[in-house]
């Protein structure tokens, strides 16, 4: 998992000499477009009897439960480097580390993918075909299931590839007991190198913990590889298809994401989330000293995960992702809107108002809250932009101050109405019992769309 930066002593906005500037101006009415991260009940996520579940998806020899804490620690040190350790290349055909991913890893990136796929709107149609690309042990399959229980009775077909058989294996088996059979999903394993397995037609394709990964070769430019990366994964798509990729909220993972941003964009492809326009990135490396990542809080591991993250040492009171979320068909925007980055903070001290960076089409912007608004990151906040707003003077932010409260959006609309601003609600579900539910499922699209991608 990753590490967050320790944030600097001086403030935003704070002159050399010690001042702050105090925000002026009239405050700023909002409403809330969505919330990117709702919460989620940690027991729907790791249900009871999971450590139960894995035991028999991967029994454990005598040797390999004694050393499981140290190959976490290994392999933790690894994947959470700013890649100066990268791990060994199909480093899951390890039986320590394929152990020490299946009993740690993979749990709490359930946590991580939970959060951020119930806020995400992935409404797969009936038939959908879906590409999970670095699969492992099914984490995402898994994490799917678990957290869109409404997606349960779809027939959709989950496209697994790996390098490792025994991480596929493992996964497959993990998630047979999980769903109790899978239902109508039927989940099939490939095992071969990533980029032999970028063909034909997904609705959705997945590359989760995947980028951070990828043995890239040195020689080869950054915004080069993620060039080829992000068209290959385009030209993988359905017609109306999207694509997902998530990775560890480290710096490497933001610089890497920025890239195929633009590769996205080149390619034809419309954002969908977290960004919530497509000019440049305010939080580049180019532009900012930061980057693109969501922190959320752990609270809710059973008891097992958390006694082996204390004895391998590591802090795990947070989770941090960074993501992109594209799709060929054209969202309905009917206006703009900023989406929170950021955890709040004082720049005036505890007695001044809070603030938090947001993501909007001019540029990186800094809210002013006086009250205890329910802001958090991720979501996704509509308000009308001073004209001459004042200027942070460290980040260049435009700061405005909002208002006591915004509306927030009605508590029957699902929290999934966010991948956009302006996207048109979700409707209740007005469904009688006993009636068929085939009139609301979307049906799977075939071809591509009329004019083709972007060159």
């Amino acid at each position: 998992m990753s590490r967050e930066p320790t944030r600097k002593k001086q403030a935003p906005g704070e002159r050399a000499s010690g001042t702050v500037d105090r925000p002026d101006g009239a405050e700023t009415p909002w409403r809330s477009l969505g919330r990117l991260f709702p919460d989620v009940d940690p027991r729907t996520v790791l249900p009871d009897g999971f450590d139960a579940m894995l035991r028999r998806a991967l029994p454990l020899r005598p040797r390999h439960a004694k050393e499981l804490v140290y190959g976490v620690k290994d392999l933790s040190r690894m994947l959470t480097s700013e890649r100066g350790g990268a791990p060994p290349a199909g480093y899951m055909t390890d039986d320590r580390f394929l152990a020490a991913y299946v009993w740690y890893f993979l749990p709490w990136n359930l946590f991580r993918l939970a959060r951020l796929l119930r806020g995400l709107e992935m409404d797969l149609p009936e038939g959908g075909v879906v590409l999970d690309l670095g699969a492992g042990p099914l984490t995402f399959p898994l994490a799917l299931w678990l957290s869109r229980p409404e997606l349960r009775e779809r027939e959709l077909t989950l496209v697994c590839v790996d390098r490792s058989q025994k991480a596929l294996t493992v996964g497959a088996a993990l998630f047979e007991h999980v769903s109790g059979g899978g239902g109508p999903w039927r989940v099939k394993t490939v095992r071969e190198q990533v980029h032999r397995s970028m063909r034909g037609e997904a609705d959705l394709v997945v590359a989760a913990n995947l980028v951070n990964e990828l043995a890239w070769s040195r020689n080869i430019p950054l915004s080069e590889r993620m060039e080829r990366f992000g068209e290959s994964l385009a030209d993988t798509l359905a017609f109306g298809g999207r694509v997902l990729v998530v990775d560890p909220g480290i710096r490497a993972s933001g610089k890497a994401l920025v890239k195929l941003r633009r590769a996205f964009l080149d390619a034809g492809l419309y954002l969908l989330a977290p960004c919530p326009h497509s000019e440049a990135c305010p939080m580049s490396p180019e532009r900012s000293r930061s980057w693109c990542h969501f922190n959320f809080d752990a609270k809710g591991a059973p008891r097992w995960l958390a006694d082996l993250t204390g004895r391998a040492g590591l802090d795990k009171t947070g989770l941090s992702l960074s993501f992109l979320y594209a799709g060929q068909e054209k969202p309905d925007v009917r206006g703009g809107g900023a989406r929170i980055v950021s955890n709040a903070f004082h720049p005036y001290g505890r007695t001044g108002p809070a603030a938090r960076y947001a993501c909007r089409a001019k540029g990186l912007g800094m809210l002013l809250c006086r009250g205890r608004e329910d802001i958090r990151p991720g979501d996704l906040l509509a308000l009308e932009w001073p004209k001459q707003a004042e200027r942070d003077q460290k980040t260049g932010a435009a700061k405005v101050v909002l208002a006591g409260s915004g509306a927030r959006p009605d508590a029957r609309t699902d929290a999934r109405t966010d991948a956009r601003p302006g996207a048109p609600p979700r409707p209740a579900s007005g469904k009688k019992a006993g009636e068929n539910e085939s009139r609301r499922r979307p049906q799977r699209k075939r071809g591509k769309p009329e004019g083709g991608r972007k060159r």
